[in-house]
């Protein structure tokens, strides 16, 4: 199976929330991922090719490793959501693989984007949501 960057050996890929202005649709691009993962998992390819690395087999085994990986995370900032933050103090205060102040200016806002998109997941399951009236935006877990 050609992956691209959606099923890499070791490192799991960017899945940020960017969002047209102009279109009121509610995504949801880290559930889609996920699903998206869970079915991949399903077919048991003999071998993966992704975009970056190396290739590898036991695609359920990585799998299991990401859906895991990511639900750590949505656990960790539902922790952190124990007071209001916007998606930038979130960002902030998030594991990364190296500390926040070493983080490339430019490299920022993709991070946000994927605190984002976790936020958006919190949300859609019902263990986060927005404060009514801040400005800007905060959430806080529920």
């Amino acid at each position: 199976m050609f992956s691209g960057d959606h099923l890499l050996p070791e490192i799991s890929p960017h899945i940020g929330l960017y969002e047209d202005p102009d279109d009121a649709t509610v995504t949801d691009p880290l559930g889609d991922y996920l699903d998206s993962l869970e079915r991949v998992g399903r077919l048991a390819p003999a071998e993966i090719l992704p975009a970056h690395q190396y290739a590898f087999t036991d695609a359920a085994s990585r799998v299991g490793e990401l859906l895991t990986h990511h639900e750590s995370r949505l656990t960790d900032l539902r922790a952190l959501l124990s007071r209001p933050l916007t998606p930038w103090q979130l960002t902030e205060r998030m594991e990364w693989n190296r500390p926040w102040a070493d983080i490339p200016y430019g490299s920022r806002n993709i991070a946000v984007s994927e605190a984002e998109a976790h936020l958006r997941r919190l949300v859609k399951l019902g263990r986060a949501e927005a404060v009514p009236g801040s400005d800007p935006v905060t959430y806080v877990a529920v």
